[in-house]
């Protein structure tokens, strides 16, 4: 996963979370001069104290889901 000159795996037995934030930043003063950047990051943690990699709810919880953002 990540950018071609920069690929991130899991070792064995382990968990990631990968994170990236795209970000069209509109400039104050005209784009004709400077173009419209576009910021860029991504970036990976570890996952650490966990008993098992399988993702699941709490128990006793429900699970949430966002209808704002259509995929």
């Amino acid at each position: 996963m990540g950018s071609s000159t920069r690929q991130i795996a899991a070792g064995s037995g382990s968990a990631l979370i990968f994170v990236e934030v795209t970000y069209r930043y509109q400039l104050l003063v005209s784009a004709q001069f400077f173009g419209t950047p576009i910021l860029r990051s991504e970036t990976v943690y570890n996952v650490r104290e966990r008993n098992t990699q399988v993702l699941g709810s709490a128990a006793g919880t429900t699970a949430s889901a966002c209808t704002t953002y259509a995929a």
